[in-house]
């Protein structure tokens, strides 16, 4: 299990040490969000500049079987659904709100201090879980067979020369009131993952690499791929 976590905790490292290896990179704009996973354990990371056998080697605590791999919900499971739907609908002055990232010790993005920011959201909604690590099946092309994918949330990329920087330079801009409002509480929760999953959103599309499918079943919690009900969404821009 420690061999198969160590893999799946460094694929992108692996990947992307020099610049002949972006070829292992692929950018995605649509998946299937049936199948889309998350990870956000709360416990540190294995640290990659340690050596072998290191203190910091592995991850404390161990992950779970499923690598602590969740379906997207799980994201938003401490959350209000039903308040926060009611403080957006309420809200009809024309505003900008601004959630920045921070990246520990969890990833969040957290609204940001302004004078103009609704009381409601301030209480409702002053944090949106964002993922360390998603996990989709997608396809290569239109006869391509569906493959599983993982983009992670670089945690390093908030420094200059080693230094952290005070605020992250990734942000989420929301206008309101929402043009169009979510009806259920399926596309509220919707929205909230579009949101949570924007830090992971570059110019190109997300950037992904292949995930083996033994380690992406064992992430899913299943023996075998189901893609019967599978709807294939555009995600970005």
């Amino acid at each position: 299990m420690i061999k198969l976590w160590i893999y799946l905790n460094f694929i992108f490292i692996l990947v992307s040490g020099c610049a002949s290896t972006q070829k292992n990179i692929h950018w995605k704009s649509q998946f299937y969000p049936s199948s889309l996973h998350v990870r956000r354990p709360p416990f540190l990371p294995a640290d990659p500049t340690v050596s072998g056998g290191g203190e910091d080697f592995k991850s404390k605590p161990l992950p779970d079987e499923k690598f602590n791999c969740e379906k997207k919900d799980y994201l938003f499971s401490k959350l209000n659904i039903e308040k926060i739907q009611k403080c957006l609908q309420e809200i009809k002055q024309n505003i900008e709100v601004l959630y920045r990232l921070k990246r520990e010790p969890l990833p969040s993005l957290y609204l940001d201090e302004n004078e103009q920011n609704p009381s409601c959201l301030i209480k409702e909604l002053n944090e949106i879980p964002v993922p360390r690590e998603i996990i989709f099946r997608t396809q290569e092309n239109e006869n391509s067979q569906l493959s599983c994918y993982t983009s992670r949330l670089e945690w390093e990329a908030n420094r200059w020369m080693d230094i952290k920087l005070p605020k992250d330079k990734i942000a989420l801009k929301i206008k309101l009131p929402l043009e169009k409002p979510p009806k259920s509480r399926e596309g509220w929760m919707g929205l909230l993952t579009t949101w949570a999953l924007s830090v992971y959103w570059e110019e190109k599309g997300l950037a992904s690499i292949v995930l083996p499918d033994a380690l992406c079943l064992r992430c899913f919690g299943v023996k075998e791929f189901d893609d019967k009900e599978l709807v294939l969404e555009k995600q970005w821009p």
